[in-house]
Order: C-alpha cells, then structure tokens, then sequence
C-alpha cells in the first residue's frame, strides 16, 4: 500500500490541475479561455469557494507538521516566481493598475488582505516570541 501523506495529496492536486490547464491551454487555448470566463461570472461564489481551499490547505498544512515561517518562505518562492513571469506585461499591469481606484479595490478585497495581515503577524510572532 502506498504512503501518500498530506503533503503529498496537496502536491497531486496541485500537479493535476497545472497537468490538466497545460494540456487543454496547448491543446485549445479557447477552450480554457471558456472555462475561466464561465469559473469567474460569479466572483463571489469563486472568493468564497477559494477562501475555503485556501484555509482547508492551511490547516492541513500546519496539522502536518510545516510551520507558518516555511509557508511564509515558500510563497515567497512564487511570489518571486510569479514577477519573473509577469515582468514582460509590467507596462500593461502597471498601465490596468493605474487606471483603478486602488482605496475602492483595498476595500473590495478588505478580506484578503486582512488574511495576508494576519498571515505576516503569526510569521512575526513565531519568529520572534514563539521560534
């Protein structure tokens, strides 16, 4: 029998999805440009559906042993990874985000950001009084 630990489930999910979005993208892009527009005509549903992964993957993480300083760690790993990526478009996304009413998207996104605030302060904590 295979001993397949969280860790692992969460690493397959992972793989699955990007091995799935790989091959319809070069496949037919249209096809994923279908899905994604029919996932986020309802952002609501998708934030509060992506809130709950978001928080089950945490909690699964720390029950399996990772603290929150290596999860800090490791996205800062894909942040990074993700500006490699984006830094082609740098024009056109500081050219959208220009364009927004950033107090209104703070606000809009008031819950996302509070969880990122949260995030920081437990890194902080287990650095300095917990670690």
């Amino acid at each position: 029998m295979l001993d397949i630990s969280t860790i692992d489930v969460l690493a397959i999910i992972l793989i699955a999805i990007a091995v799935i979005k790989i091959i319809v993208f070069l496949y037919k892009q249209s096809i994923w440009f279908n899905i994604i527009e029919n996932i986020y005509k309802a952002p609501l549903v998708v934030s509060v559906v992506g809130s709950i992964c978001s928080v089950t993957t945490l909690y699964l993480l720390i029950k399996s042993g990772i603290t929150i300083v290596e999860i800090l760690a490791v996205s800062l790993f894909l942040m990074l990874l993700m500006i490699t990526g984006c830094a082609n478009y740098a024009d056109q996304i500081v050219g959208w985000a220009k364009g927004q009413n950033i107090a209104f998207m703070i606000k809009r996104l008031w819950i996302y950001s509070l969880a990122w605030v949260l995030l920081i302060i437990w890194g902080i904590l287990e650095l300095t009084v917990i670690g």
